[in-house]
């Protein structure tokens, strides 16, 4: 108990006078708390001594791990140490040139299926989920250019979210096949998963940092090719609820986004379907094969 008081007090919540601690009153008391991180443990990030902000745990892990250069309100600084233990950061302000890129690899488990829609196309299913995130390494980055990758030692984080799921029959892979090699469909399930996640916010209250994605070309279950795209957070916020009944609008905004974009890149470009979170840092994508693909789970010629 002793430990959370002096937390508090350092976090300028609780005042201690003598043996007693009383509570600070504030005047919106709503901005100390994070809706979105409801049950995640709680990292508090320091600044040379100085209580910056508060960031849940997939947050401090793709974002503050030692090494990693942290954005806040447009100041950038330099993170020495996080602390599993303590759930404590410790960083400084840095002025650099240099950025910094986590290496993750996702797996996800589905737990739960809750709703389920048959399409033409594919099937697309909403369910509870169990993810797996692997943080084994980040890049630091000048501009695009990776200067140098430097290996993270931290355990995977693991939690259960919301997610729908995107399953596309053999027979259309067979079809496809027909037409791009296995290497471009993989690039075209890929790059669908990068461009329905970047148009979400559109539709969906969130930004796309709040989402997570995952995609393979053959499931060992069930032998389709399959997209995940679900909630960053433990327990889910919804996002991927939504995200589930508005399917249709999204791969057409998926298609116009990709289609629309005037890069000639094989592996199009952060317009399209380059993604700045994605943990593979966006190697095998193919743009014409996305775009072969959305038009095929919409049906279109």
């Amino acid at each position: 108990l002793l430990t959370e008081l002096e937390t508090l007090t350092r976090e300028e919540l609780l005042t201690k006078m003598q043996d007693k601690w009383f509570y600070n009153l504030l005047d919106e008391p709503f901005k100390k708390v994070s809706i979105n991180t409801i049950g995640s443990d709680m990292f508090l990030l320091y600044a040379e001594g100085k209580p910056l902000e508060t960031l849940d745990k997939e947050q401090a892990f793709r974002e503050a791990y030692e090494g990693a250069i942290y954005l806040h309100q447009g100041e950038t600084y330099l993170i020495h140490s996080l602390d599993l233990e303590k759930h404590v950061i410790h960083s400084s302000p840095a002025s650099t040139p240099f950025s910094t890129e986590p290496q993750i690899h996702t797996d996800v488990t589905i737990l739960k299926t809750w709703h389920t829609q048959n399409w033409n196309s594919f099937q697309i299913a909403y369910g509870k989920v169990h993810v797996t995130e692997d943080h084994y390494a980040y890049q630091i980055k000048k501009g695009s250019t990776v200067v140098k990758e430097v290996p993270l030692e931290l355990p995977k984080n693991k939690f259960d979210t919301t997610s729908f799921w995107i399953d596309l029959h053999p027979d259309i892979q067979k079809e496809l096949l027909q037409t791009v090699d296995t290497r471009k469909l993989q690039g075209g399930i890929h790059g669908a998963e990068h461009a329905i996640i970047a148009v979400m916010p559109l539709y969906v209250l969130c930004d796309r940092r709040d989402l997570g994605g995952m995609s393979t070309l053959y499931d060992p279950e069930t032998g389709c090719s399959r997209i995940f795209i679900y909630d960053g957070f433990l327990g889910g916020i919804g996002l991927s609820e939504k995200g589930y009944s508005l399917i249709s609008t999204l791969l057409e905004s998926a298609l116009d986004l990709v289609q629309e974009c005037s890069c000639d890149a094989e592996d199009g470009c952060p317009a399209c379907i380059q993604s700045p979170k994605c943990g593979n840092d966006n190697q095998f994508l193919h743009k014409q094969s996305t775009i072969l693909l959305l038009k095929r789970l919409l049906d279109r010629s």
